[in-house]
């Protein structure tokens, strides 16, 4: 007894498809392939640039606001909110020295002038 080849391949798809269950249809090696299929509108991740979620809450949100200053308040009095303001102070005062122009007087060798020398470029 002679089959078509083709007709096996067939055949043996039908059993394959068949044999699918809810429970096996999407299993690849005996593991199941997770599909997630939440709401995407309502996702925890925000993206949206430089504003963040938290920025929004404090815009919108004025028990935020009063806690968050609050919490400020209670920092800049400790121990630590003062250490930090020292040095923030510091860093500023170190930028505005860096930012002004250093004006040192610009002292021409003479003698270089009296020889008739040039400076090398």
């Amino acid at each position: 007894m002679t089959f078509n080849v083709k007709d096996i391949q067939n055949g043996r798809l039908n059993q394959q498809k068949a044999r699918e269950t809810p429970g096996s249809f999407s299993s690849t090696n005996g593991t199941t392939e997770v599909n997630p299929t939440g709401d995407l509108s309502k996702s925890n991740r925000r993206m949206a640039g430089q504003v963040g979620s938290r920025a929004l809450e404090m815009m919108s949100n004025p028990e935020e606001q009063q806690r968050t200053a609050n919490w400020m308040q209670m920092f800049a009095t400790s121990n630590q909110g003062m250490e930090w303001n020292q040095s923030k102070m510091q860093m500023a005062q170190m930028q505005q020295q860096a930012a002004q122009p250093q004006q040192a007087p610009e002292k021409k060798d003479e003698g270089d002038a009296k020889m008739g020398t040039r400076p090398q470029e």
